[in-house]
């Protein structure tokens, strides 16, 4: 039973809340851009910087160890988001302000897609728990007395439906910590806060022809 709570805490923690995005931002008159983004910070890694060899009294071989130190290096990621003026702005409306409603329209039909699989997920959770509790109780269905063929000796041997029960609990924890969660986490990824779902190219090419009617 333990292992069944730890089962539903992790599938829990998984089935956070995940929701499309609110669109509907107005057009402003201000034009359209993609602007880049970056952000450096240290990265501290453990390198090997040398190697010392140990020996017994005999001076034979017998084993070796590494000597590492710390380093630190600057990275920068760079990012880009959306922009309408000095305001950020989301992926459809972008889009749909920008003239191209076929763009809007398929980055709305990725985020139903998404919501779909979160909430296949969230489904398949409880399924998946169902199962595994139901096969927690047969599997302590009673052991059975059997003589042995081969020493003509009594010993012990599961019945069958205990036997179920242990395949019903592998089944559920796969459909509940492992289908279940891999959903959820799938649409979680694409419905999250600033993801953008088409590539930079075809914003930018979205915005310089917007931006030309401005002119």
């Amino acid at each position: 039973m333990n292992s069944c709570r730890a089962l539903l805490s992790v599938c829990l923690v998984s089935a956070s809340c995940a929701s499309i995005p609110v669109t509907g931002a107005a057009a402003t008159g201000a034009p359209l851009e993609v602007l880049e983004t970056s952000q450096t910070f240290n990265v501290t890694r453990k390198v090997k910087v040398a190697e010392v060899t140990h020996r017994d009294r005999v001076g034979r071989k017998t084993g070796t160890s590494e000597v590492t130190e710390n380093r630190t290096r600057r990275v920068t990621e760079y990012d880009w988001k959306l922009m309408q003026g000095d305001q950020g702005v989301d992926e459809s409306d972008f889009y749909r302000i920008g003239g191209d409603l076929e763009r809007s329209a398929l980055v709305d039909e990725k985020r139903r897609g998404a919501a779909t699989l979160h909430t296949l997920g969230v489904l398949t959770i409880p399924v998946g728990i169902a199962l595994a509790v139901a096969g927690v109780l047969l599997a302590y269905v009673p052991l059975q007395t059997v003589t042995d063929p081969d020493t003509g000796m009594p010993t012990m041997a599961p019945l069958l439906p205990s036997l179920f029960g242990y395949v019903m609990v592998g089944a559920g924890g796969l459909l509940a910590g492992g289908l279940g969660s891999m959903l959820i986490n799938a649409g979680n990824e694409l419905l999250a806060p600033g993801v953008r779902l088409l590539p930079r190219e075809e914003a930018e090419a979205v915005a310089a022809k917007y931006n030309a009617t401005l002119k």
